[in-house]
Parts: structure tokens; sequence; C-alpha cells
């Protein structure tokens, strides 16, 4: 991994600090999910409660926190008079609702969430979850594939070797990405004494849950694909298809219009 949460967090503040004279004093920060317990195999997507917790107070002290709508019209005005944040996670997972959404509330701050709305009300997970919860649940200690030998003989090495699969997997066209993680973990032979169900850790939004968030005012939604696929890799009539229906479907859930969009990958 070649920046931590950390390290990502502390560039971001530094350039709103340095920015406060500037042209347009926003930061856009891009979260996904915030769990209670960290996962075995470190990933960035996923932070600790207690992280969040401790980079949320720092923002309030020096940044006034907008939703993403309103970071854009500031910006179509020249610009913030003040720090400015904007809290966005990507993807759409249901810790956004059971851990981040009740301290938005207690705080009274905005976010702004982009789900991949196939996964809405389905026991479905994004595909590098899948990828991580079979290396993380596999007893062997090495995984051949597509010509490569990956090391898994302890966590700094499955840690590597999650990254450096998921660089290769997102070469692939979207349909060959989804057929490879299949490969991958059926070779892994994840350990059928955990129970086998899909770490919850990386389940994801209800429709209930989105439409809590969407009527409380505090959060907005953006669309994010329907099946996360990587947009540069599908053909125009399919990325049509994706961002439509992506767009649609957050219409439908929040009973609002979608005017904000966020492709995987970029």
């Amino acid at each position: 991994m070649a920046m931590t949460v950390r390290s990502l967090f502390r560039r971001a503040l530094v350039r709103g600090r340095r920015r406060r004279g500037g042209d347009a004093p926003l930061v856009i920060l891009m979260y996904h999910s915030v769990v209670r317990r960290a996962l075995e195999v470190e990933d960035f997507c996923f932070i600790r409660q207690e992280e969040f917790l401790a980079q949320l107070d720092v923002l309030r002290q020096r940044f006034r926190i907008v939703h993403l709508e309103e970071g854009v019209r500031l910006l179509e005005r020249g610009g913030a008079t003040e720090p400015t944040v904007v809290l966005t996670f990507d993807d759409g997972f249901q810790d956004n609702f059971d851990v981040v959404f009740p301290v938005l509330r207690a705080a009274g701050v905005p976010a702004t969430i982009f789900i991949c709305t196939d996964f809405v009300d389905t026991d479905r997970v994004l595909w590098y979850c899948r990828l991580h919860d079979a290396l993380t649940r596999t007893r062997q200690r090495q995984l051949s594939w597509n010509g490569r030998r990956f090391d898994l003989d302890g966590v700094p090495a499955r840690t590597h070797t999650v990254h450096a699969l998921k660089r290769m997997l997102k070469r692939l066209p979207h349909p060959s990405l989804e057929s490879a993680v299949d490969e991958i973990s059926k070779a892994l032979e994840p350990d059928a004494e955990s129970g086998a169900p899909t770490d919850r850790r990386f389940r994801m939004l209800t429709s209930e849950a989105i439409r809590e968030m969407a009527a409380s005012g505090l959060v907005e939604f953006g669309a994010h694909t329907g099946s996360h696929a990587i947009l540069g890799k599908l053909s125009r009539r399919e990325q049509r298809d994706e961002i439509e229906r992506s767009i649609s479907a957050v219409a439908d859930l929040t009973g609002k219009e979608c005017r904000l969009f966020a492709y995987p990958n970029g």
C-alpha cells in the first residue's frame, strides 16, 4: 500500500491549510468503510471507528463541513471563504449506517455516500471484498494464479498479495475480473470451519437504511455504477447502462433527484 489512511488524512489537512488564502480552499475526503473491528489483513478502504472519530474531531475544529452539492456551489461562486471539507463514502457499505450515521447525527455533520446500487438489499459483496475474504480465511501458504506464485505465509505477506492481485485484476474487463475472483477464491479453498458466509463487515446498505439517512437531511446520495465495474474497461453501451441504472436506482431509493455520480477507481 503506497500510502496509509493517516498519511492521506495529513496530506488533506495540509492542503486545506495551504489554501486558506488561495483560489479554492475546498478539500474532498474519500472514505469507504468504517468498522468496529479491524480487518485481519489490512485494507485502506476499511478504517477503525476510533480512527474515524479522531479524524472527524480534527476536521470539526479546523474546517466547515458541507455536503458535496454545497461544495460544488461554493466552487461555482468562486470558492469558499473559509477552510471547507466534504466527507464522501464510496460503495455503500452497511457500516455507513450502523457506525458512521449515528456519529454524524450526534455531531450534526453532513456527508455524501455514493452507492453501487446492484448490491442494495442483497447478500452480495463487492469483488475486492470477496477476494479479501478468501485470502483472509484460506489455510494455504501460497497461491498460484495467472502464471505467478503469491506468498500467503503470514499477515504481511497476505496484505502484499491482496494489493498485488487487485492491481492485476483491475486491468481486466469486468466479466473477466469477476470470473478471475471466483477462480482465485476456489483455488484458495477458504476455511470451511469459519462458517463460510462472507465477513459481515463487507455487507452493503439496505434500502431501509438509505431511506432513513436520506430523510435526515444530513446524508445526500450519489450513484457509483450498478456493479462497481471499472468504466474504462466497458463499451460505451455498457458504460451508459451502468451509469443510468445506478442514477435511476438512487432516485428511486431516496425519493430525490440524483445529481451526483462518482465512477469507481478514478
